[in-house]
């Protein structure tokens, strides 16, 4: 069995869940070549068409927010144990990821110095 180094610092990025429906569901998918798209923070030059095969874009069924509201219980289930694990060690550095990219990294690297 494998040894993995136990972290110094584990961040969890704490999103609330309307916002996590709101942000997974405006992804959609290539099905032709699999580039990735998010009609609010990266669309498409053409609405809903593929900028790199010209393909219909595609929304996902597990991007729909029943899916999504389906896949948030099975992850809190699944990591909360982790997280107590961590807090309790005193490792858990949770951000507020309800902020621009820019500011969440700036929280990280000030509450990480």
């Amino acid at each position: 069995m494998e040894e993995f180094a136990e972290p110094d610092t584990v961040i969890y990025l704490d999103v609330p869940e309307e916002e996590i429906i709101k942000r997974l569901s405006k992804r959609r998918i290539c099905p032709n070549c699999g580039a990735s798209f998010n009609l609010v923070t990266a669309p498409p030059k053409q609405d809903e068409i593929c900028d790199f095969c010209g393909s219909k874009l595609v929304w996902r069924e597990d991007d729909k927010p029943k899916a999504i509201r389906t896949r948030i219980k099975v992850q809190d289930k699944m990591i909360k144990p982790v997280l107590e694990y961590y807090k309790n060690k005193g490792k858990l550095l949770v951000i507020n990821g309800n902020q621009s990219i820019e500011s969440i990294f700036e929280e990280i690297r000030s509450r990480l110095k």
